[in-house]
């Protein structure tokens, strides 16, 4: 306010003094504080402070740092860039310390939506799950994808149509070169749109001629085969008992002589040019280890030499395919110990004893041979012998 002073002399009238005027500086006050705010990429914003005091100038910081040219009471971004996001606050400072500093303001740039990348071209096989997937960037973001342009809603196959990945579950043969997108959207700018990707739905392997049961006479051949339709070119591997065979990777699969241990089960897994496999019904392969043998004994013989007699006997192959032998034909005779030994052009065997069978050399013989041996036997009796076992063709 205004100062002046009366000097008086107790002689007439007082002197008054000039008005001296005190003038009082206040420091920085700040009474209104800048608020946040959140921008797509390109508008514009404000940031602005209120303050009481004395010689006020205005310094705007982002992060604490000075903005250059930023010296009034507001501030204002006129075309917001991504690099604009931060914290903005205001030191007012005035002629009297201490300077002021407004409380900080947050700025939030959002960015519109942008592919980064987008789905690629599935191929699957009928009744297989494909997935499509994209990835973008932006405030906000929505998905919608879209076959064959046509926006796609969650619902029977179809799951994630509104999410960044989209299901779709048993494809069927239909579905075979249909084109998939997805539009992005966000809180700001225009929505974006991925590149088509296009789903190729292969069929799988189909067994189209499965291998018959078969049955087989030792020593005879045996084959089985198999086709199917599928993505060529298709490979074939043949199993027996369910364990794959060396280098049956045909179509077909021969056994050329067969013998017991070829009796099983056999199946092919038929595969096409990306792996897809397809397993036949199994085929039987049943051995007839049954053997035609006749047998023909001859006329007792006496051996002045030895007081012994003999008699021969004959075996002959009455089958079709030649008999391979590496054990005995056994030989039914009369009795316990009528039948010594045997005694023959190129083996002696003892029969087993106590036993009323004998052994009979095996030999191979081909369909209408015959092989003979001479029996020493220790009783002249009649008696018709037969084959009761022996090897088979193999």
């Amino acid at each position: 306010g205004g100062y002046t002073c009366a000097v008086s002399t107790g002689c007439g009238a007082p002197v008054i003094s000039s008005t001296a005027t005190l003038t009082v500086n206040t420091s920085p006050v700040i009474t209104g504080q800048p608020s946040s705010a959140t921008r797509c990429v390109g508008g514009s914003v404000v940031f602005s402070v209120t303050a009481n005091g004395t010689g006020l100038t205005y310094q705007w910081r982002k992060g604490g740092v000075n903005i250059s040219g930023a010296t009034s009471a507001s501030f204002t971004i006129a075309s917001v860039a991504s690099g604009d996001a931060g914290n903005y606050d205001c030191v007012v400072s005035g002629t009297c310390s201490p300077s002021a500093v407004s409380a900080v303001a947050a700025l939030t740039v959002n960015t519109p939506a942008v592919i980064i990348s987008s789905p690629s071209d599935v191929t699957k096989y009928v009744g297989d799950t494909a997935t499509f997937s994209v990835t973008a960037s932006g405030a906000g973001l929505g998905f919608q994808w879209r076959k064959n342009g046509i926006n796609l809603s969650n619902g029977g196959t179809v799951s994630g149509a509104s999410s960044a990945t989209l299901t779709l579950t048993g494809v069927a043969s239909d579905d075979s070169g249909a084109t998939f997108d997805c539009v992005v959207s966000g809180t700001c700018g225009s929505p974006a749109t991925s590149s088509v990707a296009t789903l190729y739905v292969n069929p799988s392997p189909v067994i189209t001629n499965n291998p018959v049961s078969t049955s087989k006479k030792l020593g005879q051949a045996a084959s089985f085969v198999a086709a199917a339709t599928g993505n060529a070119p298709l490979s074939y591997q043949w199993r027996k008992n369910g364990a794959a065979i060396t280098s049956a990777t045909n179509s077909s699969y021969a056994v050329t002589t067969v013998a017991t241990t070829d009796a099983a089960s056999y199946d092919v897994i038929i595969t096409d040019i990306n792996g897809r496999p397809a397993a036949s019904d199994p085929a039987a392969l049943l051995v007839d280890a049954t053997i035609n043998v006749t047998v023909t004994r001859g006329g007792f013989i006496y051996d002045t030499a030895t007081q012994h007699y003999f008699q021969t006997v004959t075996l002959k192959n009455a089958g079709t395919t030649t008999i391979i032998g590496t054990t005995s034909f056994v030989l039914d005779s009369l009795s316990a110990g009528a039948l010594v030994n045997l005694s023959g052009t190129t083996s002696t065997l003892a029969a087993p004893a106590g036993s009323p069978y004998a052994n009979f050399p095996g030999t191979s013989l081909a369909a209408g041979a015959s092989t003979t041996v001479t029996l020493e036997v220790t009783q002249k009796c009649t008696y018709i012998p037969r084959v009761v076992s022996g090897p088979g063709p193999r």
